[in-house]
């Protein structure tokens, strides 16, 4: 595992400047690391993974409750257009009703005047 400092731009167009020279001696002489950098490193990644972990099943949690408030909102929504419909159709047939009354009242009337004449 070799770790490459970031080649730092020509100060010059020299292919001998003074940067492209510690950079071909990085390329030559692999930095060598010891145990600990590599338990550091180790260390962080297990740390990053775990806080990236908790964020997934924070973020899960939150579509699972986002899912079922959605589903309560259509079951809500569902049953209120079925009650919708269902006084519809009974305000309707009451409706109905109405007119037959008013229909049968008006025709008795008009038979009473017919009989007062």
């Amino acid at each position: 595992f070799f770790l490459l400092i970031r080649r730092p731009p020509r100060s010059t167009q020299s292919r001998s400047s003074a940067a492209s020279d510690v950079y071909k001696r990085q390329l030559l002489r692999p930095q060598k690391h010891s145990k600990e950098d590599f338990s550091q490193i180790q260390g962080e990644m297990v740390k990053s993974f775990g806080e990236a972990n908790e964020s997934f099943e924070r973020n899960v949690k939150r579509a699972q409750i986002l899912q079922n408030d959605t589903d309560e909102i259509r079951r809500t929504l569902r049953e209120k257009k079925q009650k919708l419909q269902s006084l519809e159709v009974s305000q309707f047939k009451d409706h109905e009703r109405n007119n037959q009354e008013m229909q049968r009242q008006t025709q008795r009337k008009y038979q009473l005047g017919k009989l007062a004449v």
